[in-house]
């Protein structure tokens, strides 16, 4: 679960102080956003008043945040501007609290999540941007798997070769007759391995 740091727990217990969001929106340049009605300098850094909330929230089983949704205006069609000339897709935003006395001057912040751009979604008066938690990249699978032969296209862009050969049956041996082994993309020790045993350390156990 989400600790805060005493200077915030402290400054809640009173009652006075006004809390705000910042969001940091590390694209091919960096955005930075709160939700006050005044811009903010927090760490040598701007952040520009400018109307989001916060819109569903998912959490996992151990109260750590899975997803979450920002919704920001896009009247001035500020957000179509950026979304539409790049991929933002896995960029990372940070989304950060803080607290400010009655002159605007910033008491505490702390970093409440850190995610990559999940998806988006654009209209003439919204934006919304589905952040999801950094761990989604452990569920990424992989598009090769290890293998003995070659997976190359014959003469296609990585197996590079350009001669008058017209067959090839993705082994070592006959990229070896084709004299073009620097492009072999399999893993040709792999059958030596298949009935060996093999042992961590320097002796076998027993």
């Amino acid at each position: 679960m989400k600790s805060f740091d005493s200077n915030i727990t402290a400054e809640l217990a009173k009652e006075i102080a006004a809390s705000f969001f910042m969001i940091d929106m590390q694209f091919a340049s960096t955005y930075r956003y709160t939700d006050c009605d005044i811009d903010m300098y927090h760490g040598g850094n701007k952040y520009s008043s400018f109307p989001f909330s916060i819109g569903n929230v998912v959490n996992s089983a151990g109260m750590s945040v899975d997803s979450l949704e920002l919704n920001f205006s896009n009247v001035d069609l500020t957000f179509s501007s950026i979304l539409l000339n790049e991929d933002v897709a896995s960029k990372t935003c940070i989304l950060s609290f803080f607290m400010v006395s009655a002159d605007y001057t910033i008491i505490a912040a702390e970093e409440l999540f850190r995610g990559l751009v999940g998806e988006w979604e654009l209209t003439e008066e919204k934006c919304r941007i589905k952040l999801v938690n950094e761990f989604v990249l452990w569920s990424k699978r992989t598009l090769r798997t290890c293998q003995a032969s070659c997976p190359w296209e014959f003469k296609g862009t990585e197996c590079g070769y350009s001669g008058g050969e017209t067959w090839c049956d993705q082994s070592y041996d006959r990229c070896q007759a084709l004299s073009n082994t620097d492009n072999y993309g399999g893993f040709r020790f792999l059958p030596s391995l298949e009935e060996k045993k093999i042992w961590w350390g320097r002796t076998q156990n027993a």
